[in-house]
């Protein structure tokens, strides 16, 4: 992989761990039960380890490619309109 590919993957996989946090995070911020507390959030727990995984692994290939990790997010740009 390129580090232009190593940073879109990086950011795909971003992406996906925040639609998985916010299914993990909506029953308490409904102020409901913690998700562990509620049947069928397992496997919700499930796919927030394995990408947690998935970054850390993303996180050592990148660093073996001698990228710093200041480059592993992605750079936004905000432009001011009048």
């Amino acid at each position: 992989m390129t580090a232009e590919q190593r940073a879109a993957h990086y950011e795909a996989l971003w992406r996906l761990y925040r639609h998985v946090d916010r299914i993990w995070e909506a029953p308490k911020q409904a102020n409901g039960p913690h998700p562990a507390e509620l049947g069928g959030y397992g496997p919700v727990a499930g796919l927030r380890d394995m990408l947690d995984r998935l970054f850390g692994h993303l996180e050592e290939v990148r660093s073996a490619a001698g990228e710093q990790p200041e480059d592993y997010r992605a750079q936004m740009v905000v432009e001011l309109v009048d």
